[in-house]
């Protein structure tokens, strides 16, 4: 009973409230996912529930109509019941590495691909697609192949386009959704040399479907802002030396975030420029943006000893702390936030 209570005491510890700030008016239920999902009270920054899993969750996304969330694992994309904190099936069974509700909340677009197996048993990923869910009708209703070593995609239902990062490649691919097929590229920079530059496997797209945004690190970091529809591209200078882990853009498309090795940093998107930072203490590798713009998530894997992850809470204006949660024995990859007034 003595070693009962002992763990039970050292488990509520790790569970650490650093809630700072004030409560607003929206209450945020979090999901946040590993290996499993951890359901996390914003407001108490205390867990209060799980949904086992047992893959590994690559990203969540939050639709606020339906009170569902749904996860890209390596299982396929799963929805979840955000009320009873339960799996409700599976809409893809195929590796899902990305997930894009539409707009109006009627379409789920997910990157996916099939896991192949070689004569020596070693496990590879087959030809990428993006996978279209209806939503209303609960079903897939098409596809768009994009081919193999695809390290990144995003949907823009704006101009019915896919645009693809393919490996080692200095361009995107651009895919019609209505075509099915490929219909060019467009080019990221001309003055791009394959061999010393080094994009980024990921790109984020702003709501309105105007842009979208491809980190590249080292010396001279930046981001590209890719006009989807001209396919004509410019750098913003982040003015210095930055390995960016993770970007996201604001719902409103005002700013963009920039997840660093040791910084966070704050795009003005209209100006062009970094118009804030906060300095990390721990090496993050997930940044998830709330629906209302107002919080972001910061996933950890490795907190501390490597033996829990955590998640870091900030209000998005202030970059202020709002809480963290530390999770024992399960590393994070990824959050989202059901919101209710």
């Amino acid at each position: 009973m003595q070693h009962m209570t002992r763990n039970a005491l050292i488990c509520a510890a790790l569970l650490l409230v650093l809630a700072a700030a004030p409560a607003d008016a929206v209450q945020r239920t979090i999901f946040a996912g590993g290996n499993h999902v951890m359901v996390i009270d914003e407001t108490t920054m205390s867990v209060v529930g799980q949904i086992p899993v047992q893959k590994h969750i690559h990203q969540l996304v939050a639709d606020q109509t339906r009170g569902r969330v749904y996860a890209a694992h390596s299982g396929g994309v799963e929805i979840f019941d955000a009320a009873s904190y339960s799996s409700l099936g599976l809409f893809v069974d195929e590796a899902a590495r990305r997930l894009e509700l539409s707009a109006d909340g009627g379409t789920l677009y997910a990157l996916t691909h099939p896991i192949l197996v070689n004569d020596a048993g070693q496990e590879h990923a087959g030809e990428y697609a993006i996978r279209i869910i209806d939503l209303e009708q609960g079903k897939l209703v098409g596809s768009v192949t994009l081919g193999y070593d695809i390290f990144d995609a995003v949907v823009d239902p704006v101009s019915g386009k896919v645009f693809a990062m393919e490996r080692f490649d200095r361009t995107l691919a651009v895919h019609g959704l209505a075509e099915g097929k490929r219909l060019g590229t467009v080019t990221v920079s001309a003055d791009l040399d394959p061999m010393k530059t080094n994009l980024l496997h990921f790109m984020s797209r702003s709501a309105d479907g105007e842009h979208i945004y491809v980190p590249q690190h080292g010396a001279s970091a930046c981001v590209f802002d890719v006009d989807p529809l001209s396919g004509a591209s410019r750098a913003i200078d982040l003015g210095g030396e930055y390995f960016v882990r993770d970007a996201q853009v604001s719902p409103d498309g005002r700013s963009l975030y920039l997840l660093t090795a040791d910084q966070l940093l704050v795009v003005d998107t209209a100006g062009r420029r970094v118009s804030a930072s906060r300095g990390l203490d721990e090496v993050y590798i997930g940044l998830d943006v709330s629906g209302d713009g107002r919080r972001l998530y910061l996933s950890n894997p490795l907190h501390g000893d490597g033996t829990a992850g955590n998640l870091l809470v900030l209000d998005a204006g202030s970059l202020k702390e709002r809480g963290m949660v530390v999770t024992p024995g399960m590393s994070l990859f990824t959050a989202t936030a059901i919101e209710r007034d």
